[in-house]
């Protein structure tokens, strides 16, 4: 695995360049506090944090971004307002996606919900940036705690078996893939390579995928970057479809709902996250995804629940149906 130095611009044959400028992850999810208001702040959501639509939409902000920065704004809000509860850090975190949000301004409001000396509840709110009447986009509930705090009973697990990936594993990339759909980009992507597409492999199953991931800006992962990487999995039922990635165009997957219960704080340490995910059944246009996050060592990370649709792409399709 020689390449893995390699930003994906380079380590892509049909790399195609975005016609604008694009924004590292740090600074599109900064966030700034609203004078006179508790707990809400003003963001702007960049082109390239973005999902173009392949209809009239326009762009809309990705989920994976949204998550980020509601597990950015919570830490922030609680640090703020509670610093002697000592829970700075989100443990569990439930995102319901209520309709599309288009690029640009945008507000993030949270609220408390019941403080409590062990683990606190607050309500998160990804909205309109007008004070007066806002359109409320995605609502989220988030168990603030301490993913450092060495309490509490344990039981010693033995470590998570994972894909060798200088032996079993070759990366993959797809410039037509990520020109529609740039987040993507924003990791490099190693996954076993013993099956008939990159995508899945036979020793784990159709309906699965185990995927390494590395940040393609060359840093390490932080909590706030496991938000933005559960929402940049390619769909497991790409993995039926003869022409794999360019199914984006035959079908349309958005996302009801993303659950996350963080186990770690990466911190800045982790370079490399193994995404382990199962499709347990697709249904009348419905299927789920169970991730879990693995890092280099073996532990868990995180787990991450999605509940998500599959449609025909159609022109013109309200917003307010779905999140991508």
């Amino acid at each position: 695995m020689t390449d893995a130095h390699i930003p994906n611009s380079r380590a892509t044959p049909d790399w195609k360049e975005l016609p604008y400028e694009r924004t590292s992850f740090e600074k599109a999810i900064e966030l700034t506090p609203i004078a006179g208001y508790t707990g809400r702040y003003s963001g702007y959501a960049p082109k390239d944090w973005c999902t173009p639509q392949l209809d009239d939409r326009g762009s809309c902000v990705h989920g994976g971004y949204i998550s980020a920065l509601l597990i950015a704004g919570s830490r922030k809000y609680f640090l703020s307002q509670h610093p002697d509860l000592n829970q700075p850090d989100p443990i569990t975190m439930h995102v319901q996606f209520l309709q599309l949000a288009p690029e640009g301004q945008f507000h993030v409001l949270f609220k408390d919900i019941r403080l409590n000396p062990r683990h606190s509840i607050i309500q998160a709110e990804f909205l309109s940036p007008d004070l007066n009447v806002h359109t409320s986009y995605t609502l989220a509930i988030c168990t603030m705690g301490d993913l450092n705090s060495n309490s509490g009973i344990s039981i010693k697990l033995p470590p998570i078996s994972t894909p060798n990936r200088e032996e079993e594993c070759g990366r993959w990339t797809n410039g037509f893939f990520y020109h529609i759909t740039p987040t993507s980009s924003s990791c490099r992507c190693y996954n076993p390579n013993d099956g008939p597409e990159i995508m899945w492999s036979p020793k784990v199953g159709q309906n699965k995928r185990e995927q390494w991931s590395k940040l393609d800006s060359g840093h390490n992962f932080t909590l706030e970057h496991l938000g933005a990487l559960a929402d940049l999995i390619p769909p497991i039922p790409l993995n039926y479809e003869r022409s794999a990635l360019k199914g984006v165009l035959k079908y349309e997957f958005p996302t009801l709902s993303l659950s996350f219960d963080f186990r770690s704080d990466p911190a800045g340490k982790k370079e490399w996250i193994l995404l382990r995910t199962t499709m347990n059944k697709l249904e009348n246009g419905r299927f789920d995804m169970d991730v879990q996050m693995i890092d280099d060592n073996g532990d868990l990370v995180a787990t991450v629940r999605h509940s998500t649709l599959m449609f025909s792409h159609k022109r013109g399709k309200s917003t307010k149906e779905s999140k991508l």
